[in-house]
């Protein structure tokens, strides 16, 4: 055991390490959360987004900043052979045969801690008699504040797959580029390749389709139980083919030949692993959202790639608008009862704003289409102006009296171009 503890801990021997390319919108809050000395931090999101990365970024600014290496223990706790302890065990351990009682420990990073089903209550344990700060990342949802599952010390980070500016750093180019037609090729690289770090980096790979191969096995499996892996592949087959499309249970299952609740159970195992996200139709009333169809989207473009190629840009647009739309915490809904669909309605009934995504090279509007936009301006008089996602047009047409705004996909995704 000493051996592994040195190997995954390579700083305690002077070695170096890969910390990867810095995500600026993660490691700003670093210093932030360092000073939280009694705060756990938790990262969670889907494989492959970095969390492993983001870990060892904070354990270089600490080492950087003069932290004892000693003081400073990583446990990768997928490794077989530091799953079977307890984190007490591990603590001790470590400073009683590794270091023979010469060192103190001050952070403790726990890596893929969905691994420890007893995590929240060993973390709580320790600090019973422990002065530590936990890092911790892991594959799984948002941790349960339930009866039995209660710790408040904790800040939970969603670490989500790259945005357009980090993808267009991550590529090589710089993040002030300005110039238009360089812009939208390179949205749609970001289209086409998704934003997994290490198929961004390395777009000829097979990062995208190594995590669609191990995810459900490795994460889905152990989490929900789930023996028939294909099903679950399957439904991820046939929501990749509907991305966009209002989509009901009993639809799936129809497709798919199963029962509604084994539906429902599977995409609550592809959301869990965030390899799928839901979106409910742009209602007041709980229950008419829960009941409604409601459309599904990717956790990341990547995923489409792998399983139907790089085809149907469109879709891929649309699935990119709300994954930036997820991404910067902004709720939203579809509308399907105007007359047509408006792919996202954001605010209120009072105040709405719909935004349609129509991959195209002329003013939106200017020929008389959007017509779910038209249809929502006369079912819903206060709103006061509309959003159309566009290839490479910007301007802005009159529907009604109603400002449409044309906003490139590329300006979109970086500036949030919907306010």
């Amino acid at each position: 055991m000493q051996y592994l503890y040195n190997a995954v801990n390579p700083w305690w021997k002077g070695k170096d390490f890969n910390s990867g390319i810095s995500r600026d919108i993660y490691p700003d809050g670093i210093p932030e959360r360092l000073r939280r000395s009694e705060q756990v931090e938790v990262l969670i999101g889907g494989r492959g987004v970095g969390k492993t990365t983001l870990l060892k970024q904070v354990i270089r600014r600490l080492l950087d900043g003069g932290m004892p290496a000693s003081a400073i223990l990583y446990l990768p706790l997928h490794y077989p052979a530091f799953s079977i302890a307890t984190l007490a065990e591990h603590l001790k351990t470590v400073r009683e045969e590794v270091f023979r009682y010469r060192c103190l420990l001050r952070y403790v990073f726990l890596d893929e801690i969905q691994e420890n089903p007893r995590w929240e209550e060993e973390i709580r344990e320790l600090y019973a008699w422990e002065g530590l700060k936990v890092f911790c990342a892991g594959t799984m949802p948002p941790p349960a504040k339930g009866p039995g599952r209660r710790f408040s010390r904790r800040a939970v980070t969603l670490v989500h797959p790259l945005n357009f500016q980090e993808f267009v750093r991550f590529r090589g180019h710089d993040t002030g580029l300005e110039e238009p037609e360089q812009l939208i090729a390179l949205a749609e690289e970001y289209l086409r390749i998704g934003g997994y770090p290490a198929q961004v980096i390395d777009p000829a790979g097979d990062a995208a389709a190594e995590i669609m191969a191990s995810a459900p096995a490795r994460y889905i499996g152990p989490l929900y139980d789930m023996r028939k892996m294909h099903r679950l592949q399957n439904l991820l087959q046939s929501l990749c083919a509907s991305v966009g499309s209002p989509t009901s249970y009993r639809q799936l299952a129809g497709d798919l030949r199963l029962s509604v609740d084994t539906i429902k159970d599977y995409l609550g195992c592809l959301e869990g692993a965030w390899l799928a996200k839901p979106l409910p139709q742009w209602r007041n009333r709980r229950v008419e959202r829960i009941y409604a169809p409601q459309k599904f989207y990717l956790g990341d473009n990547g995923i489409r790639t792998v399983l139907a190629g790089d085809a149907d840009m469109a879709s891929r647009a649309e699935n990119a608008v709300f994954l930036e739309l997820w991404r910067r915490g902004i709720p939203c809904g579809y509308d399907g009862e105007s007359g047509g669909v408006v792919d996202f309605v954001l605010g209120s009934r009072a105040r709405p704003l719909p935004v349609d995504v129509r991959y195209e090279t002329i003013l939106p509007g200017s020929d008389g289409n959007l017509s779910g936009i038209r249809a929502f301006i006369r079912r819903f008089p206060r709103t006061r102006e509309a959003v159309v996602v566009s290839r490479n047009v910007e301007g802005s047409v009159k529907i009604d009296g109603v400002a449409v705004r044309s906003v490139p996909l590329w300006k979109f995704l970086r500036d949030g171009g919907i306010y």
